[in-house]
């Protein structure tokens, strides 16, 4: 790959990449890259395909892209990805994965689709047997490859798969109520066999009375201070005979008596 720099009316936006900006993160970018400067430049690569002129498509960075076009800058530099359209969403979907303000929902449909696209690739590539049938790698070999090349464990690829399989009634049933970020409640709701199951268990989950959540282990410090807060509460309401039949039954060193 090498770099380029190109106006910000010369990069194609695909369509996918026009909704869903985040503008908490334009402006902090924005205000990176007036200090900094870009050290990350966006991806492009060009487009020939369609049969007229080529084109600069954009492949990843639509932030960063859009808070260079703000803050005015004529050329953006650019890095310019050569490689087929499947090489190319795989580029895509591996840096949107950094993003930190992704739901369990989005991730979960990112690995999917990377392991799906990563299954086609392996499966162009495969040698042909003397049958004439493609020796691929078999349905494992995309999760083995997200694995191996987007650093996650293979049970996380496999969660990922089924969380993506809901259908799109339940997807948006679970953004509705809040659930796209609960990985426990998607992955239920995954074992539904229907749509109308999956989602019933969705709305089932938003309207169950969560859990609360058992206190952490509290240290020694934690435990002293808790204890002398209880003394101290009951010294304070004890009455003045009670006080002195105390310090009669505690070790001096303990509980001097004043």
């Amino acid at each position: 790959m090498r770099q380029e720099s190109f106006g910000p009316d010369e990069i194609v936006i695909p369509p996918r990449l026009r909704v869903g900006i985040n503008e908490a993160s334009v402006a902090s970018l924005m205000e990176s890259i007036g200090k900094i400067g870009l050290q990350t430049p966006p991806t492009v690569r060009w487009d020939k395909d369609d049969g007229g002129e080529p084109s600069i498509v954009l492949v990843a960075g639509r932030h960063r892209l859009e808070a260079c076009a703000r803050l005015g800058m004529q050329l953006i530099p650019c890095v310019v990805f050569e490689g087929t359209d499947i090489e190319a969403r795989l580029w895509e979907i591996a840096e949107n994965l950094h993003r930190a303000d992704l739901s369990v929902l989005e991730r979960s449909e990112h690995v999917a689709e990377w392991i799906r696209l990563s299954e086609e690739e392996l499966v162009q590539s495969a040698p042909v047997s003397a049958r004439g049938r493609t020796e691929g790698r078999g349905n494992k070999g995309g999760v083995r490859a997200a694995v191996r090349e987007l650093g996650i464990e293979h049970t996380a690829a496999v969660r990922a798969t089924k969380i993506a399989g809901l259908s799109d009634e339940a997807k948006e049933a679970a953004r509705d109520a809040g659930l796209d970020r609960k990985q426990a409640a998607l992955l239920t709701a995954a074992r539904a066999e229907t749509p109308q199951e999956q989602v019933a268990e969705i709305r089932r989950l938003a309207e169950a009375k969560p859990v609360k959540p058992a206190p952490a282990p509290m240290n020694d410090i934690e435990t002293e201070e808790m204890w002398m807060s209880a003394i101290m509460r009951v010294w304070n309401r004890g009455a003045p005979q009670w006080r002195e039949r105390f310090i009669e039954t505690v070790d001096a060193p303990v509980m001097g008596a004043a």
